[in-house]
């Protein structure tokens, strides 16, 4: 997620991935990483994914080394190996991510709506995802637009929550973790 992103945002983002037990966790748009890190301290692992070379660059956790992490992906581990960055195109890499099975997935990249839906759809028809979140819901500008009602038309679980500082968040839990209140069934 963006530099930009408020604290309180970054936090309730992090304590969704938490209520539902996440081991592993898949976050699509890296920025400086400080989501991933975030995630990192709730998480086993996070696997953040961006087109962006300079995104693990430029963020301070990440190595130079680039290796194999498996499933047909190679990244880079940050300094506490908790967090591995993929560069590349986030729907090409998604669906290798996904094989891991996590938990937790969070998409925050070209937030075009049928870019997004498309990403959403691989991550419903995974069956370790417990929950996931979608940034930037209730845009009123730029390509976001009409994000919110794409992913209301997906289908049931989505609903848009404004946090007051940001244009929103969509957060879906896979109907047994909403019959739980958010919390890990497993």
């Amino acid at each position: 997620m963006g530099p930009n992103t408020p604290e309180s945002e970054r936090q309730f983002i992090v304590s969704i991935a938490q209520a539902v037990g996440t081991k592993l966790a898949i976050e699509t748009g890296t920025a400086r990483g400080d989501t991933a890190r975030a995630l990192a301290d709730v998480c086993d692992h996070v696997v953040t994914l961006d087109t962006d070379r300079r995104c693990g660059e430029k963020a301070s956790v990440w190595q130079a080394r680039r290796h194999h992490i498996g499933d047909g992906l190679t990244g880079a581990v940050a300094e506490d190996r908790r967090v591995t960055f993929v560069e590349g195109d986030a729907l090409e890499n998604l669906p290798a991510a996904l094989e891991r099975a996590p938990e937790f997935v969070l998409l925050d990249v070209l937030h075009d709506p049928g870019h997004v839906c498309s990403q959403v759809d691989l991550v419903l028809a995974t069956p370790s995802v417990r929950a996931c979140v979608v940034h930037d819901t209730l845009a009123e500008t730029g390509d976001a637009i009409g994000l919110g009602k794409a992913l209301l038309a997906r289908g049931e679980g989505w609903t848009l929550i404004d946090l007051g500082e940001r244009p929103g968040l969509g957060v879906w839990f896979r109907p047994a973790e909403r019959e739980n209140g958010g919390a890990s069934s497993a």
